[in-house]
């Protein structure tokens, strides 16, 4: 068993210990001591991290009692002592992350009687799910306040080891029956909950607690938070970035959301006005295609390429072209990411068939796609020399005239 010094020396960052075994392979370097300032995770919270004498502690882990250091490379052969130091910046930040967590669960437990399922602390976000239920947010900042509230009347932490009688009566959650004694962490009358987990001796040193964002999770909710130095660190990239929204939209903070709001009005107004125009300028081009096209008995095939236009924008005009009946449109649109091909007919126009002229030319751009008999599409990359050039666009023209070839001859066949 590891003399475990990260419960019984919190606040001290090295430690000497005698080296009881050392485990060499391919794959790591186990090392167990006779005592450690390593914690090797738990409760939620990531094990320590830092150096065994200069040697980093990549991972430190528990088993059976026994505190397992995983090594980046060996130890010397015959070395007896060792000194460990913990990476304590980190060590402190997780403490306060740790305890400023419990701060909330319990303020949410009291206030709301919502109980934690499970927490995680990566990085610097700590996660809190509650299963099967919807925590919305003005619960969550009345418990976030009243966190707050408990970090700055600065109560002291106490660790606890009572029988499993004394924990059923007092704590906010209850581990499996024992009849071992107990690790509670007890703060003032807001909380008394088992965890083997690290936390700072005064809730003062958590600083602050801030509630980032809530999701639905599985059924239920998972709240994210930050606390301390994470806290303060994130809180500091949002308030940079909201100045300088603030610039942008030359209001104040308390004016930003409404000037947000009208701002996407009035982007939704402009994009329906834009979409009329295009509409407009698509039913214009659609008309002149139409009056120039090649006519095949009933049919007229249209055909066309559109520079610089997207998917969009060859839809918009396919749209035009084919809400007329007796029309077929072989269309084609290039921008610097590929070639779109869209080619169809009047949903009614049932004796048109386009799939086998669509694939003779999808194959001639090196592209995939396919459809039904009155519409299909596909996408294929840019031509060998590259968007704009009279290569290309000799290319794309070629694909079209082929398949207005094939069309040509089977409207003919049925005329």
């Amino acid at each position: 068993m590891t003399r475990k010094l990260y419960y019984e020396e919190l606040y001290q960052t090295g430690f000497d210990a005698a080296v009881l075994r050392q485990e060499n392979d391919k794959e790591s370097v186990r090392v167990v001591l006779d005592q450690t300032l390593f914690f090797p995770g738990g409760g939620g919270q990531p094990c320590d991290l830092g150096t065994l004498n200069g040697v980093k502690v990549l991972e430190a882990l528990e088993e059976d009692g026994t505190i397992v250091h995983v090594l980046e490379g060996p130890l010397p052969d015959g070395l007896s002592v060792v000194h460990g130091v913990i990476d304590w910046g980190r060590r402190f930040e997780l403490m306060q992350q740790h305890l400023g967590q419990h701060l909330l669960a319990a303020a949410l437990h009291s206030r709301f009687g919502l109980r934690t399922a499970r927490m995680r602390i990566e990085g610097d976000n700590v996660s809190m799910d509650f299963d099967g239920v919807h925590v919305d947010e003005e619960t969550v900042r009345q418990a976030e306040a009243e966190a707050n509230e408990a970090i700055w009347r600065d109560i002291p932490v106490e660790v606890l080891y009572p029988g499993f009688d004394e924990v059923e009566r007092h704590a906010r959650k209850l581990p499996p029956k024992t009849t071992e004694p107990i690790r509670i962490v007890k703060v003032g009358d807001i909380d008394y909950v088992p965890c083997c987990g690290l936390h700072v001796k005064r809730t003062g040193e958590v600083g602050v607690i801030k509630v980032t964002a809530l999701e639905n999770h599985k059924g239920g909710t998972r709240v994210h938070l930050r606390c301390g130095r994470a806290a303060w660190r994130w809180l500091d990239v949002v308030c940079h970035e909201t100045r300088r929204v603030q610039v942008e939209l030359t209001c104040g903070p308390d004016g930003m959301f409404q000037r947000v709001l009208h701002l996407k009005e009035e982007i939704r107004e402009l994009k329906a006005r834009n979409g009329e125009l295009l509409d407009h300028a698509a039913a214009a081009l659609a008309g002149r295609l139409m009056r120039d096209a090649e006519r095949v008995g009933n049919h007229v095939l249209a055909t066309h390429i559109l520079q610089d236009a997207g998917q969009e924008d060859v839809k918009r005009l396919f749209h035009a072209l084919t809400e007329h009946r007796g029309v077929v449109a072989l269309l084609a649109g290039v921008d610097a990411q590929g070639v779109s091909l869209l080619f169809g007919c009047h949903r009614e126009d049932t004796e048109v068939d386009v799939r086998e002229a669509f694939q003779r030319a999808i194959a001639m751009t090196g592209g995939r796609g396919g459809g039904s008999p009155c519409c299909a599409q596909g996408r294929g990359p840019l031509p060998s020399e590259g968007h704009g050039t009279p290569f290309a666009e000799r290319q794309i023209k070629a694909a079209l005239d082929a398949a207005a070839g094939v069309l040509r001859q089977k409207l003919t066949k049925q005329a």
